[in-house]
């Protein structure tokens, strides 16, 4: 049998919102438009159209709910992925094929579950494109960096050297677990320029972001050095911007783009919750925060929040639930573990009531058949405005007329710059 050269085709999966199509997938760069091509007709001949969930206005067909992401039936649009264009939105979201709009923000979540990683959640991060300038990349900002992200960052393809702006919402692991893999990872696929990192501080100084980054970037000491030694150029570290947990704060104020923290309740001093604003569009992140116990406090928090177009919030289940899907006897856990630090279903869809965001995102669950279903419903009691149960690799566009929410379509073996350029004209 001859050998087969760089245009040979081999089989390999491709995944729409978690599922595998088995289909040929060529390496040549000729063949990109038709491998694009037969993932959209593979997908749309496996039925697998549940991504795609977009506010609707009142001249649409009758809505019908979804139990599992809360959002209204839509029409169905065209799947056919092509060149970066700014058409109709298709049923998937794939990668590199979709411009911004001059309008929207595009959000999507690199992780949603919780600090025991597993295959279908990575801990908590998303990512938020706005489109700052026709005809450029737009700016990009990380809100966490939770373990197991990059992966799906990864899938993406989108270089290091665009996504340089990170802000974390505290300290516990889950929320800054990929550090290095985002710190080390990125400098090895290519970034060459710094990145910025915002944390909060915490009661004392060893409790705050800089002395956490710090002491991150000194354990890898004998990592970096080994890649100078090796030819590699030296990294700049990260610039750490610690900034006061206590009190609301301009963190990023450039292009239009205005991002703002705000202190959030949970755990220790040192979490916060961060707002997003540009072109009348609002995003807030909430991070991990319980419901605060003291009105005013509660007031005060919620206030922050209003006039949101997407409001990100953590839903926790309660810690009897979630340890008893987990095979836990739960006499041995702590009542800490859940609603004491975090928001329950039943919490969330209260909190939603009050703030009214034009849409509403639950994340910090395991979102599966069972603990899906029981979130939806507990939440459903006290809120009955727009909704989605998040998972991974989700992707919200955002407008000030609608939020379109989908599914990204991808390729486990995506990878960071893993695009091929255009090659020249053969003469």
């Amino acid at each position: 049998m001859p050998a087969m050269d760089n245009d040979a085709l081999d089989q390999s999966p491709v995944f729409v919102g978690g599922r595998s199509l088995s289909l040929y997938r060529f390496r040549g760069f000729q063949e990109q438009e038709q491998v694009r091509r037969e993932i959209a007709c593979a997908a749309k001949a496996h039925g697998i159209m549940g991504g795609i969930r977009e506010r609707v206005d009142s001249s649409l067909p009758q809505q019908h709910e979804h139990p599992q992401a809360g959002c209204d039936r839509r029409r169905m649009v065209s799947t056919r992925p092509t060149s970066p264009t700014a058409g109709p939105y298709r049923v998937h979201y794939y990668p590199n094929t979709e411009n911004l709009r001059p309008h929207e923000i595009r959000v999507t979540a690199l992780g949603t579950g919780n600090p025991y990683v597993r295959k279908s959640q990575a801990s908590p991060a998303w990512l938020m494109e706005v489109p700052v300038a026709p005809h450029e990349k737009p700016a990009r900002f990380l809100f966490d960096l939770g373990t197991g992200s990059m992966a799906n960052f990864a899938v993406l393809q989108i270089p290091f050297e665009d996504a340089r702006n990170v802000f974390l919402s505290h300290l516990h692991s889950d929320h800054w677990g990929d550090f290095w893999a985002y710190w080390i990872g990125g400098r090895v696929q290519g970034r060459a320029s710094e990145i910025k990192v915002w944390g909060p501080s915490g009661e004392t100084p060893e409790l705050g972001s800089e002395a956490a980054l710090n002491h991150a970037m000194a354990a890898m000491k004998w990592d970096v050095e080994s890649r100078v030694a090796a030819g590699q150029p030296e990294d700049p570290k990260a610039v750490i911007r610690e900034f006061p947990y206590d009190e609301p704060t301009v963190l990023y104020q450039q292009d239009g783009i205005l991002i703002k923290s705000f202190e959030a309740d949970h755990a220790l001093p040192g979490a916060v919750s961060f707002s997003l604003e540009w072109n009348g569009i609002k995003i807030v992140y909430g991070g991990d925060t319980r419901i605060e116990p003291e009105l005013s406090l509660r007031d005060a928090y919620e206030s922050q929040c209003k006039g949101a177009d997407l409001f990100i919030h953590e839903c926790f289940v309660s810690s009897t639930y979630h340890y008893d899907t987990n095979g836990a006897p739960t006499y041995e856990i702590p009542e800490s573990q859940g609603g004491n630090v975090h928001t329950s279903p039943s919490e969330f869809g209260e909190r939603m009531a009050r703030v009214r965001p034009k849409h509403a995102v639950a994340f910090h669950f395991y979102n599966d058949f069972d603990t899906g279903l029981q979130v939806y419903n507990q939440i459903r009691e006290n809120y009955d405005g727009p909704l989605t149960l998040a998972k991974d690799l989700m992707v919200w566009n955002v407008t000030k007329e609608r939020t379109i929410v989908r599914n990204v379509a991808y390729h486990p073996d995506g990878w960071i710059n893993g695009i091929y350029e255009q090659p020249p004209e053969r003469e």
